[in-house]
């Protein structure tokens, strides 16, 4: 038993040690971006918002939403109670997990998806439903059926390898082989277990309801690293700064570094309930919580948290609902899945289809994608982000998109990637790369 014991103490050093070694960065140097990051955030305002609330009204089927994920196309996936939606910056598609379709808000079941390394989405229920999304079909396929193996209980947590599955249970974790659906192995015993993400070559690191744990399936090993008194509910691993973080139940947000686990509380609501980690590309770390809205921190510098939008009267943003159940970043737009008012769009400019303001939306040095010209003289020209449009011009706008001293109108969609824009007799239609088309009608 002392051996055993030993092998995955030495499993784990060596894993931390390989991360010390490959830091890029001092950690002196480290510690001073990120102060002056911290810095930076604690002395401006948080950031101001326009906050738009997507629920059953706008076309999305239930405002009980859980996860969200964007593919390589562009495309928003949000699970909710009755099933999986696609969103494409203008309407929502409803894809059934049952036979049925009977979209019942009150039936208990809880969707959630997940995203692997090669960009597939899969979607899974807690009753142990395991799906695929067919792109050549566009449906999502039921893969597996585990819920002969959940003991009466939810599925929690899932991974998935080329030949096995990895179930996050009530008592543990299952590791089935996919071609049989046979348990395997059986490993961290007598854990609740909250989330599972990748961690270091083909560990996991997994949060419980007894702290945080690293999982080894090739040495059959789950060693408990840090805070045993801990509900860890979800968890982000900073490969980059070498650090993990540890959002809990009723405990806050907590950090540690891979070569120093020890973890450490984050000053500022701690007692919120810690539901999604995610990174912004600054070096924030945006922080979902249940019942205090969307908080923010440093991801270089271990300081205090601060709210970026909340229901209190004195939030910075104002949210409809403090039920955050989970946040994504995409291009500085925040999402955010809730309980009870269905997908929230945070946009730190004006919404899709508005006319923005040309002398703080537009950046001339933008490459220009595509191009026309209407037979009124008008120019259209398409952007990454956005479309122009050009009028009572006497020059010809070249093909990189820049004018001396011109400001145009701008129309933005901040999900679609623009392409192409054609003058239309109904209206300016738009190629991008998530929508077939999309117009534009004066």
């Amino acid at each position: 038993m002392k051996t055993a014991n030993l092998t995955i103490t030495l499993i784990i050093a060596t894993i931390f040690t390989a991360l010390t070694q490959s830091s890029a960065m001092p950690v002196a140097a480290i510690s001073k971006q990120g102060y002056q990051i911290q810095n930076a955030i604690n002395k401006q305002e948080p950031q101001s918002y326009s906050v738009r609330t997507l629920g059953t009204t706008d076309g999305i089927s239930s405002a009980v939403t859980f996860s969200i994920k964007k593919d390589t196309l562009g495309f928003i996936w949000v699970s909710t109670r009755v099933g999986i939606e696609r969103y494409d910056g203008l309407h929502f598609k409803h894809y059934s997990l049952t036979k049925s379709d009977m979209r019942m808000a009150d039936d208990g079941v809880r969707h959630d998806l997940l995203q692997t390394a090669d960009g597939k989405i899969y979607a899974y229920s807690d009753l142990g439903k395991i799906f695929e999304y067919r792109e050549d079909v566009d449906c999502f396929e039921e893969l597996h059926q585990v819920k002969p193996l959940l003991g009466g209980h939810s599925l929690h947590a899932l991974a998935i390898e080329q030949d096995r599955l990895i179930l996050g249970l009530y008592n543990g974790i299952s590791i089935v082989d996919r071609h049989n659906l046979k348990e395997t192995m059986r490993l961290c015993e007598g854990n609740n277990i909250r989330c599972i993400i990748p961690f270091v070559g083909k560990t996991y690191l997994v949060g419980s309801e007894h702290g945080l744990l690293c999982l080894d399936i090739a040495h059959g090993s789950c060693e408990l690293i840090a805070r045993p008194d801990l509900d860890v509910f979800s968890l982000y691993f900073d490969a980059e700064q070498e650090r993990i973080w540890m959002g809990t139940k009723g405990r806050g947000l907590w950090t540690l570094r891979t070569d120093r686990p020890e973890a450490q509380q984050i000053a500022g609501w701690e007692h919120a309930i810690v539901s999604s980690l995610y990174p912004f590309a600054d070096s924030r770390l945006m922080v979902g919580t249940d019942g205090s809205g969307l908080l923010q921190t440093s991801r270089l510098f271990v300081s205090s948290l601060q709210q970026v939008a909340g229901t209190t009267p004195d939030a910075p943003n104002t949210l409809p609902s403090g039920s955050v159940q989970s946040v994504f970043v995409d291009d500085g737009n925040i999402w955010l899945t809730t309980y009870d008012y269905g997908l929230i769009h945070l946009s730190p400019s004006p919404q899709a289809g508005m006319l923005a303001q040309p002398e703080t939306q537009y950046n001339s040095d933008q490459n220009c994608l595509g191009i026309d010209v209407a037979a009124d003289g008008t120019i259209w020209t398409a952007h990454k982000r956005y479309i122009c449009r050009y009028q009572n011009l006497s020059e010809e706008v070249g093909t990189s998109g820049k004018t001396e001293n011109r400001k145009p109108e701008i129309f933005l969609n901040n999900v679609s990637n623009f392409l192409t824009v054609k003058q239309a007799a109904d209206g300016t239609q738009a190629n991008t790369r998530t929508l077939p088309l999309l117009t534009i009608r004066m």
